[in-house]
């Protein structure tokens, strides 16, 4: 117990402000650090810890520190919150909740620490100030609209000279890795799909994403959403596609060989240049699959390489 004249011990807690069904499905942490300050004359022992996520979301956790030495901060970097992924998947609309921890000193003291987060929808992406990579969960090769847009794509593919069967990288042949992105293109130009603005800012934040299906259905879709229906079809003929996002616009394309970055999310935007400078990736910017796109697949690549030069070193 501290000394009466004692300044009280104090908690600080850094977190994930938006969290989302994925970070369960990943295991991953919303909590990075829980840490309890003493700044008084006298140790503190025994300290049982609690961080619990309120009305609902995640099982309390609970620890405790043997002790904390007078004027030091003691670290908590394991707190492992485990997320409710059955509440998270039913969400229907962004809800706001409250991470609560509290430290409970020998003797009674008792401190507290509250912030407030967002528990977000599974159809909504949570930006990029969470987990970046969490994107990729929103690529949906085995949706069904994907099927419907390899077919209208196989003719295009057909009349390009490659005949109507996508093979992926089984030809090993970078133009003909060229040839199917193109004709998948075209296909999705075909769809007439309405692009929709987004504000400025919207990568950090995030916002909802529309499954293929969904685009098939309203003809109208962000920027993003279309660069995760043409993403979704690239995958689906086993090529590696890519997402680039800068500033406010976003590319999409694929390794022109059988390749990946060893990381799922890249903040370097110098290393992709060079790739797709070495015509290792072809990006195309997503502009051009929307109904009011005016450029072929080689437009949309310059467009996209010119976009590139916005992105950080």
């Amino acid at each position: 117990m501290s000394a009466p004249h004692d300044p009280s011990p104090e908690l600080r807690l850094e977190a994930d402000g938006r969290l989302h069904l994925a970070l369960a499905r990943l295991g991953a942490r919303p909590i990075k650090q829980v840490a309890l300050v003493n700044p008084g004359t006298e140790d503190l022992f025994a300290v049982d810890v609690e961080v619990a996520l309120t009305p609902g979301g995640a099982a309390p956790w609970r620890g405790r520190i043997d002790c904390v030495r007078a004027g030091t901060t003691h670290h908590l970097d394991d707190v492992d919150l485990v997320l409710d992924a059955g509440l998270l998947a039913g969400l229907t609309e962004t809800t706001p909740a409250t991470l609560r921890a509290t430290a409970r000193c020998e003797g009674g003291e008792v401190v507290a620490f509250e912030r407030g987060v967002d528990l977000v929808p599974p159809d909504e992406w949570p930006g990029l100030a969470i987990l970046p990579e969490l994107l990729a969960a929103f690529v949906r090769p085995d949706d069904p609209a994907v099927s419907d847009i390899l077919v209208r794509a196989q003719r295009h593919l057909e009349h390009a000279g490659f005949g109507p069967a996508f093979s992926g990288y089984g030809a090993r042949d970078a133009r003909r890795v060229s040839g199917q992105a193109a004709a998948i293109l075209r296909a999705v130009q075909e769809l007439a799909i309405e692009r929709r603005p987004t504000g400025a800012g919207v990568w950090r934040r995030g916002l909802p994403i529309a499954a293929p299906s969904a685009l098939f259905e309203l003809r109208a879709g962000t920027a993003l959403d279309l660069a995760l229906l043409y993403a979704a079809a690239l995958e689906r003929i086993g090529l590696h596609p890519l997402v680039v996002l800068a500033s406010d616009d976003v590319s999409v394309g694929a390794w022109t060989a059988a390749e990946t970055f060893a990381e799922a999310a890249v903040e370097d935007g110098l290393r992709v240049r060079k790739r797709v400078d070495l015509e290792e990736i072809e990006l195309i910017d997503a502009a051009v699959l929307g109904a009011d796109a005016r450029g072929d697949h080689e437009a949309g690549c310059r467009a996209a390489r010119a976009r590139l030069e916005t992105l950080d070193d």
